[in-house]
């Protein structure tokens, strides 16, 4: 026997119940809730923060040198490592010196470290002060 041609799918095979709980949706919003918590963990994670920097002035001396003043704010137990570089006037690097601060257990957070460093330059610079600072391992000297 055979049915109209504009006979409904749901009138010949009936409506298909969905039954019980979506678990799909469910294990698809916690994989996102678990992959937002661990992308707060990294973010907000104190010990993979940057070190405090700053820089305090520069002094072009001439074409051979340039004085750089910077303060670092030294950690309870990691070495900090920075870069101090000085600038021509196309921003290119044309002198580079990193200095360390050793860890300070009993440091004051008010009180950085202060350098006052001489960056020899392969040209006239228009510009010195730190580039980058990080964290050494917790084993360096």
């Amino acid at each position: 026997m055979s049915t109209p041609a504009s006979a409904d799918l749901s009138d010949r095979y009936g409506v298909r119940r969905r039954s019980g709980f979506p678990w799909g949706t469910a294990i698809v919003i916690a994989v996102f809730a678990l992959g937002v918590v661990f992308i707060g963990w990294l973010t907000l994670d104190g010990r993979d923060a940057s070190p405090v920097s700053k820089d305090l002035s520069f002094t072009v001396v001439d074409a051979s040198k340039t004085n750089v003043s910077v303060s670092v704010l030294p950690d309870t137990d990691r070495t900090v490592h920075c870069a101090i570089q000085a600038l021509n006037s196309e921003y290119g690097v044309v002198g580079y010196l990193e200095v360390s601060v050793p860890p300070d257990p009993d440091r004051d957070p008010s009180r950085p470290a202060v350098f006052n460093e001489t960056v020899r330059t392969t040209q006239l610079a228009v510009n010195g002060g730190i580039d980058k600072c990080w964290f050494g391992d917790g084993g360096d000297k």
